[in-house]
């Protein structure tokens, strides 16, 4: 009888060191975000990069001049505290405060900086032209016209000034996007980056940035852990201590795992099973507008797509 009850005392001794805890519930614990990203990045430089995977991990490390509000999408300010607009130029003013990830100021210059390599050819940015409404980008980016000739000029070290091409309603926004952030020069120098296509430079050891977040490790197939920046202007509004971007290519992969708690948020959700999450747990589901173009490239060389008629059918 005394060795039946040690025995159920065991087990549930055993039981209890062994009990699992998610690693949702724990990372929560830890102020740490866990976030499927669908795929390993294939670059951290802001010149260089295209896809949504990558500008997810770029928002927590970088911070243009201006960002979306997260309730209203209407723009505020970022890295500029204010701007003003007369005759088709803008002037802003960055914060004093407002520093790289290494302790040393942002300066306007990293703007001007950033705007002109992504514009240099020997880079090669593919988002190049989401800079031509600023004055002669375009020109220069096509070879016509030297850098120094571009409309975006440092007039001191926190005062910016961009002269735009023709009207754009929208550039404001556009400042949000990674193609606008800006690049520590000094980083970027002495790591030789500057001039090529060569995003080395944001590695574990070398990277610099000024978001809420700074690189802290980057492993492939594995995660990107970023963690809080000390100093990010906005310190004290940052409530995480770390994301971790998990990539996980398999749509209903990543499904599985958000669904064992092995994830906080993701937005690869099989098709078919949206009406069932409805159903089931709908408190965990958020559908949202998604501003995006999609579009399908035809080889008009190739039957049947050579024939006008099948391409109009589709």
């Amino acid at each position: 009888m005394i060795a039946r009850v040690f025995a159920v005392l065991l087990c549930a001794t055993l039981s209890a060191c062994f009990d699992y805890e998610p690693p949702a519930e724990l990372a929560a614990r830890n102020k740490t975000l866990l976030l499927g990203n669908a795929a390993d990045p294939s670059n951290l430089d802001p010149n260089l990069v295209t896809g949504l995977s990558e500008y997810k991990i770029l928002s927590a490390l970088f911070e243009g001049l201006t960002r979306a509000n997260q309730n209203t999408l209407e723009v505020e300010p970022a890295a500029a505290e204010s701007w003003t607009f007369k005759d088709g130029v803008y002037t802003f003013k960055i914060r004093q405060n407002a520093k790289w990830s290494d302790g040393e100021p942002l300066k306007a210059s990293d703007f001007v900086f950033s705007f002109k390599r992504s514009l240099n050819p020997a880079v090669s940015s593919e988002y190049a032209n989401f800079l031509y409404p600023i004055k002669n980008a375009e020109k220069i980016h096509k070879g016509n016209l030297p850098q120094d000739a571009l409309g975006a000029v440092a007039i001191d070290e926190k005062t910016l000034r961009i002269e735009l091409e023709r009207p754009c309603a929208h550039f404001l926004n556009l400042l949000y996007h990674c193609s606008f952030f800006p690049l520590p020069e000094h980083v970027l120098r002495k790591t030789n980056c500057a001039d090529i296509r060569n995003g080395s430079w944001m590695k574990e050891k070398t990277a610099v940035t000024n978001g809420p977040f700074k690189l802290s490790k980057w492993r492939i197939n594995d995660k990107v852990l970023v963690e809080k920046n000390p100093f990010y202007w906005d310190f004290e509004r940052i409530k995480l201590s770390s994301i971790e971007f998990l990539p996980i290519s398999n749509i209903n992969t990543e499904d599985r795992a958000f669904r064992a708690k092995q994830l906080h948020i993701t937005d690869s959700i099989a098709p078919t099973r949206i009406e069932s999450i409805k159903k089931e747990t709908p408190e965990s589901l958020r559908i949202s507008d998604f501003l995006g173009v999609y579009y399908y490239a035809l080889n008009l060389s190739r039957p049947p797509l050579d024939d006008v008629r099948v391409r109009e059918a589709l």
